[in-house]
């Protein structure tokens, strides 16, 4: 194990090859695929030992039950053709385009591309607070320490060196630059989680125990920003609440039956009495006399996800 942990890179993936392990350490590879079952399990299955992103991404479908034996490897051998929303390659390989897009969207809601997350188990302070002010109301505050720490201090020198005089320019040019992306991120941001509040306020009040639909593609559409733009506004950011210091992603919820988010949904199944032994199909039935909709396969990756968190 510890010729095992040695190999892991700082993602949590092994970059040795199990064979290579075996035989360096005069064991069996059986005894070494043993090990690193029991690394994957490790913290509440955390998937630590995988050998890449794949097999990352199947470990974590499986612990979900949600693998799909034909989409999944139809998936990671048709990245490059998803990347840009070409989906004909399924038209020769008889798979609906809605159920594929649908399993997409499963992967990228419930998977991490990492076991270990560097940036986010080093989090020192939150990029924003949101607070209540004394009419019941919101404060926003965006943590700009980027700005604060940015100088440029003009120099008044008499010289007649062209080169340098440009070289001033260049850097007065570089501070200016950076400046205007610094201050472009905290208007941004301040957009974005206004438009959460205004959204999530029941939840952020501590009245409500599910957040309303609201997705980064939600955001995009109401602030004219690019999808692409808001994610990475939104990569690796924490917000301070009145309920907590969370990830600002956690504020969000897609919309998974007309105007019901999917964390109402799993609110609905979590609330159900003995929801863990009853049938999917029947939880299916339950949650329709509330007015949402879902198929038996969905419900099962709900519960199973909320069993996951238990």
């Amino acid at each position: 194990m510890t010729h095992i942990l040695y190999s892991l890179n700082s993602s949590g993936f092994l970059e040795a090859h199990p064979n290579t392990i075996a035989l360096m350490t005069d064991s069996s590879t059986e005894e070494v695929l043993s090990l690193i079952r029991k690394l994957k399990a490790y913290d509440n299955n955390k998937g630590i030992g995988c050998s890449n992103v794949f097999e990352f991404l199947e470990f974590q479908l499986k612990q979900q039950n949600i693998y799909n034996e034909r989409l999944f490897p139809t998936f990671i051998t048709h990245l490059e053709e998803i990347k840009f929303r070409n989906f004909k390659f399924l038209d020769n390989i008889d798979i609906d385009e809605q159920d594929f897009t649908g399993y997409i969207d499963l992967i990228t809601e419930f998977c991490t591309l990492s076991p270990i997350i560097s940036d986010e188990s080093h989090y020192l302070e939150p990029d924003a607070v949101i607070s209540l002010n004394e009419n019941n109301g919101f404060n926003i505050t965006i943590n700009d320490y980027l700005s604060d720490s940015i100088v440029f201090e003009p120099l008044d020198l008499e010289s007649t060196d062209k080169n340098f005089k440009k070289e001033i320019e260049k850097y007065q040019q570089d501070y200016e630059e950076l400046a205007s992306i610094l201050n472009a991120r905290k208007m941004y941001l301040t957009s974005v989680l206004t438009i959460i509040i205004n959204k999530q306020r029941e939840y952020l009040l501590g009245k409500s125990e599910f957040l309303n639909p609201l997705d980064q593609n939600d955001l995009a559409d109401i602030t004219t920003l690019s999808p692409a733009t808001i994610s990475r506004l939104l990569a690796n950011k924490f917000v301070n609440t009145p309920i907590g210091t969370l990830p600002i992603k956690a504020l969000l919820s897609k919309k998974c039956s007309e105007n019901t988010s999917v964390s109402y949904a799993m609110y609905l199944i979590r609330n159900l009495s003995d929801f863990e032994t009853m049938s999917d199909s029947k939880i299916s039935k339950k949650l329709y006399e509330f007015g949402v909709t879902l198929s038996r396969r969905t419900v099962n990756k709900y519960k199973n996800q909320i069993l996951n968190q238990i």
